[in-house]
């Protein structure tokens, strides 16, 4: 009869317990947990960065004062990063058992953003790229959600070997259900992409000053898709003027600029929906503030000028003619 009521009671709500299921980025986030315990093979990281391997291990984190973990399969990322960081970024595998077992949906894949070496700014880069990450979020519809956190990496016998700051990203299925979209493979041109979503992806690179993505050949960029558009989505911005990384590097293969330069490389604004998406976006300057006044793990001298760089871009964009391909209107010194 006990049985019978919980169905009951689920089929009322129109809910089912794989519905109510949490993902792994979700439930790190609602925990709150700020330290993630990292365990594989050292040698993947300092002596094995150039080749392309797995390391078995696993991840471990305290929740209401509980210890947690699941086994894992950890691969390195970015092949620019591996050339010039002492620690690269890392791909985390998650197995799919160990992810039931906690309740949580076997959504398994998910990104690491950790720092690049032992320069004592490398907490102010990723903690800079975090911030582009929200601001994303709130100046664009499509968009990872990221979760900050401390990670610490151990070696197979527990020594540790590493700590630094980490951005964890969403998992693309997480971002799926999220916005009711779906991933795609390579650009189809039977889903035409919404024209301003690629206006507005452009302009907020715009913004950080960030050259070193291109949509249509999947460059730190992903396309979702609805019925009836494709829906550009961003990531990795390290290599932007916003973060202002010691290691960043203009992109070769675009117009020449320098690093902070605001180049636009969208398609050409008409009149009309330049003054839609610039009245939006101004409507949102309060609020990217406020994120940045709020901010504080960066120190405050770092914070301040991060909004005087939003708040000077958001000025020239107020009295800016609609942009066109290429456009550069302002510099940073």
């Amino acid at each position: 009869m006990r049985n019978l009521w919980l169905c009951f009671l689920l089929g009322g709500t129109g809910l089912s317990l794989s519905a109510q299921k949490l993902n792994f980025f979700q439930y790190m986030v609602e925990q709150g947990i700020d330290t993630l315990e990292i365990t594989m093979r050292s040698e993947i990281i300092l002596e094995q960065k150039f080749v392309d391997t797995l390391s078995r291990g696993d991840i471990q984190w305290r929740s209401n004062h509980q210890l947690n973990s699941v086994n894992a399969k950890f691969s390195l990322r970015g092949k620019y990063r591996r050339r010039i960081c002492s620690f690269p970024p890392i791909k985390l595998d998650l197995d799919k058992d160990g992810l039931e077992d906690l309740g949580l949906k076997k959504h398994d894949e998910y990104k690491l953003v950790t720092h690049c070496s032992d320069h004592p700014e490398q907490e102010t880069y990723v903690r800079k790229e975090f911030l582009a990450y929200k601001i994303q979020q709130i100046l664009l519809p499509y968009a990872y959600e990221v979760h900050y956190l401390t990670a610490v990496y151990r070696d197979s016998t527990g020594n540790i070997i590493a700590t630094g700051p980490a951005i964890l990203i969403e998992n693309d299925k997480d971002l799926e259900d999220r916005l009711d979209l779906k991933e795609m493979n390579a650009y189809d041109n039977g889903i035409p992409v919404d024209s301003s979503a690629i206006q507005a992806n452009a302009l907020f690179q715009m913004l950080i000053a960030n050259d070193d993505y291109d949509v249509l050949a999947g460059r730190n960029c992903k396309l979702f898709a609805s019925p009836d558009f494709t829906y550009p989505v961003s990531y990795d911005f390290d290599f932007s003027g916003f973060v202002n990384a010691d290691y960043a590097r203009v992109n070769p293969n675009v117009v020449m600029h320098r690093l902070q330069d605001h180049l636009y490389l969208g398609p050409s604004f008409n009149e009309k929906d330049w003054k839609k998406l610039t009245a939006t976006w101004l409507a949102k300057q309060e609020q990217i503030e406020q994120l940045l006044d709020d901010e504080t793990i960066l120190p405050k001298r770092e914070s301040n000028a991060l909004r005087r760089y939003v708040k000077d871009f958001m000025r020239e964009l107020k009295k800016s003619p609609p942009l066109r391909t290429n456009d550069i209107y302002f510099f940073d010194n």
